[in-house]
């Protein structure tokens, strides 16, 4: 080996050997967790958590793996909206059931146009 390629060689064991080490940035939480509904008691029984005016934000249709966002919480078909059934969940919109009265709600397009 020449003498150029020893000094750099040194320098390189050197430099690694007093490097600090890297410390990795500690996660809050886990991105893989599945989040949990919110509309669903602990005991898997519907309860009613939400009150006033009720906002869809977004659906997610996946038979019976569908999701609904309303003011924020997820909820699944069959479980209880301020006093109503969540019974279909379509794309861009639900449909509520309490007593007779049928209620459907759509996500809102907040764009100026």
């Amino acid at each position: 080996m020449s003498m150029p390629g020893r000094y750099i060689l040194s320098g390189l064991l050197v430099l690694l050997a007093t490097a600090q080490p890297v410390v990795a940035e500690v996660l809050q939480h886990n991105p893989f967790k599945r989040p949990t509904l919110e509309g669903r008691a602990a005991a898997g029984e519907n309860g009613d958590v939400l009150n006033g005016e009720l906002n869809l934000q977004a659906t997610l249709a996946a038979g019976d793996s569908s999701l609904a966002n309303i003011n924020g919480q997820l909820f699944h078909i069959g479980d209880e909206v301020s006093g109503y059934q969540l019974r279909e969940i379509n794309e861009g919109s639900v449909v509520l059931f309490k007593k007779e009265q049928q209620r459907r709600l759509t996500v809102r397009d907040d764009k100026d146009e």
